[in-house]
């Protein structure tokens, strides 16, 4: 399923992208992106918010346990950049909470 997501002016941006670049937890374009042990990818934020920072965390999708502090994932951070300007230009606006 391909995504087109709108701007926070209600406008949509001409950039489609594949699920596999989707964050299976805020279902938006993966900005900042992190992979975790089991394998699932998510925003950098989305997970940051659910740690446990005193123990063991979870995966948000499978309850995989891990107790590291996930990491970005610079190769995977620098093709979203690339392929997806526009909306990664948009997802870093929303997520700092920067107006245009």
């Amino acid at each position: 399923m391909e995504n087109q997501q709108e701007t926070p002016a209600g406008v949509e941006t001409d950039e489609e992208f594949p699920d596999e670049f989707q964050c299976c937890v805020c279902w938006d374009l993966l900005f900042k992106p992190v992979v975790l042990a089991c394998g699932h990818i998510s925003c950098f934020w989305c997970v940051f918010k659910m740690m446990n920072r005193q123990g063991v965390s979870h995966c948000p999708v499978c309850r995989h346990p891990y107790n590291h502090f996930p990491s970005i994932c610079q190769l995977l951070h620098f093709v979203l950049l690339k392929l997806y300007p526009q909306d990664y230009k948009r997802r870093e606006q929303q997520v700092l909470g920067v107006s245009q």
